[in-house]
C-alpha cells in the first residue's frame, strides 16, 4: 500500500512539474512575442517620427499619430514583472512618456490648425527637434534594453553593430534638444 500510495503521489508531482515548466515556456514566449511587437510599433513610430520632421513646414497641420499600444501592452504584462529587467521597463516607460507628450504636441498643432492656425516657424523647430529625440530615445535608449534580453527571451532578434554607444548618443541627444529648447525660449544656454 505504500509503496502504490508513493508512486501515485510521485506521478502526481512530476505531473505538476510539468505543468508548470511548460506554463512557465509559454508565458515566456508571450513575452517575447509582446517585444517583438513592441520592437514592430518602435520601427513604425521611427518612420512617423522621420516623415513629420520631413513635411512640418509653417502653414502646415501635422495629421500623423505615434502608436504606443505595444509599450502599454508590455509594461501592464505580468510576464513583464516576470522577465523584464529593470532597465528595459524603464526604457519602455520613458519611451512611451515621450510618445504621448510628442502625440499631445502634436494633437495640439491639429487643434489649432483646425481653427486655420497652421504651424508657425517655432512650431516646425520644435517639432523637429522633438521628432529627432523620439527618434535617438527609440533607437538609442529602448532597442539596446531589448537587444540586451537574453536570448531565449529574443529568439528573433539580432544585435547589430548600430547599437554600440548608445549612452554617448542619448546623452547628444539630451543635451542638443535642451540646447534648442533653450535657444526657442530665448533662454541663454
Amino acid at each position: 500500500y505504500l509503496v502504490s500510495t508513493a508512486i501515485a503521489l510521485t506521478a502526481v508531482l512530476c505531473s505538476i512539474a510539468v505543468q508548470q515548466a511548460r506554463q512557465r515556456r509559454q508565458e515566456r514566449e508571450a513575452f517575447g512575442r509582446l517585444i517583438e511587437a513592441v520592437l514592430i510599433e518602435s520601427a513604425n513610430n521611427q518612420a512617423v517620427l522621420k516623415n513629420i520632421s520631413e513635411t512640418a513646414g509653417v502653414g502646415n497641420i501635422v495629421t500623423a499619430d505615434l502608436r504606443v499600444d505595444s509599450l502599454n501592452a508590455a509594461l501592464l504584462s505580468p510576464s513583464t514583472v516576470t522577465f523584464a529587467p529593470y532597465s528595459l521597463v524603464k526604457a519602455m516607460s520613458i519611451t512611451m512618456t515621450w510618445l504621448g507628450q510628442f502625440n499631445n504636441i502634436v494633437t495640439t498643432h491639429r487643434t489649432a490648425g483646425s481653427f486655420g492656425r497652421g504651424l508657425t516657424q517655432s512650431g516646425v523647430d520644435d517639432l523637429k527637434m522633438r521628432s529627432a529625440s523620439c527618434r535617438r530615445l527609440i533607437i538609442e535608449v529602448l532597442q539596446p534594453e531589448i537587444e540586451a534580453l537574453p536570448e531565449r527571451l529574443r529568439k528573433h532578434m539580432v544585435w547589430d553593430k548600430r547599437s554600440q554607444n548608445v549612452d554617448e548618443r542619448l546623452k547628444a541627444v539630451l543635451q542638443d534638444e535642451r540646447q534648442q529648447l533653450n535657444k526657442l525660449r530665448g533662454k541663454p544656454e
